[in-house]
């Protein structure tokens, strides 16, 4: 199909003679179809085809945020409201209903953030709930406890072992493991901000050892004052809850509040993280550096027995 250099030279003056509505719409829709990845462009295709062109059912394929309500294809996928979580863009993933539209999302991204909360850890371990969260502040909160398998097979394994995603990660040698061993998920690019920040110290302070800091740590170091001690409160409620050992709280359905506070929390401060330690780690000898690391912290409880947490880093 081919178009006329009058409608490639439309202007919004109307003064000018009007183009047909018609093809305003065809010109409008033509140029967002060469934005799409190929699944949709070819739905979109098959909808011109069928005469469906500017229908809702096509355009709803060029609306990617997902909290907006008038696109059908978000009609499944819901946002927590304040009374079951504090912050805004959060998503509860709990049927299959809504993988297909929440993974649409995640596959336009380049650099995710990942976590996991677990019943028990480790090779025996049982995971409970994964936690992804992008640029824009959405974070999607798979229940694996509900879920099962399926929301691996249905796509998140594929972006967890992607090489076209990076996945912010902090320490992720124990959900490296969980994952292989209970979902034969092998974890991949990854950038690990807790081997990220010892090079970054390495660098600053010379030729000195550099041990592991945890999260709560690089949250204050990282992130503005006020917003880093609301994270490090809601880590402090649940401290608390987990000095008694009761890990069995990730098994609890509904989920409560301050637990999905605190799962929403590790992955919404590992972009401003990124955003702040990725800039200065740029050059060639940084850049193998990390690529080793990295490897090693994924591969670090796959296939043996190590203590968790050894005295230094680097």
């Amino acid at each position: 199909m081919s178009y006329s250099s009058s409608t490639s030279s439309y202007s919004d003056d109307t003064d000018t003679p009007s183009i047909s509505r018609s093809a305003q719409r065809n010109s409008l829709v033509y140029k967002r179809l060469s934005t799409l990845p190929g699944k949709n462009l070819k739905k979109a295709l098959t909808d011109i085809k069928d005469g469906k062109l500017g229908t809702p059912n096509t355009t709803a394929h060029f609306k990617e945020d997902i909290r907006d309500r008038s696109n059908p294809a978000n009609t499944h996928v819901v946002m927590l409201d304040k009374e079951h979580c504090s912050f805004d863009g959060v998503f509860w993933i709990d049927s299959e209903q809504q993988l297909e539209r929440t993974f649409s999302i995640i596959r336009k991204e380049h650099v995710i953030s990942f976590d996991l909360e677990g019943v028990e850890m480790g090779k025996q371990g049982e995971v409970a709930l994964v936690q992804v969260a992008l640029m824009n502040g959405t974070v999607f909160l798979f229940d694996v406890l509900t879920l099962g398998q399926r929301v691996f097979a249905a796509g998140l394994k594929d972006i967890l072992e992607s090489n076209t995603f990076l996945k912010v990660v902090h320490d992720c040698r124990r959900d490296s493991e969980i994952l292989y061993h209970r979902h034969q998920v092998s974890l991949n690019h990854v950038f690990d901000l807790q081997v990220a920040h010892a090079l970054l110290q390495k660098k600053r302070e010379g030729n000195v050892p550099i041990r592991r800091y945890g999260l709560q740590e690089l949250t204050h170091m990282y992130i503005p004052k006020h917003a880093s001690q609301r994270a490090v409160d809601i880590k402090y409620q649940v401290r608390d809850i987990f000095k008694e050992g009761n890990t069995e709280v990730w098994r609890q359905r509904p989920l409560s509040k301050l637990m999905i506070d605190y799962s929403a929390l590790d992955v919404i401060v590992l972009h401003p993280i990124y955003n702040s330690i990725a800039p200065h780690l740029q050059s060639p000898f940084d850049k193998r550096y990390l690529r080793k690391h990295f490897s090693e912290q994924l591969t670090y409880f796959k296939d043996s027995i190590k203590p968790l947490y050894s005295r230094n880093l680097i």
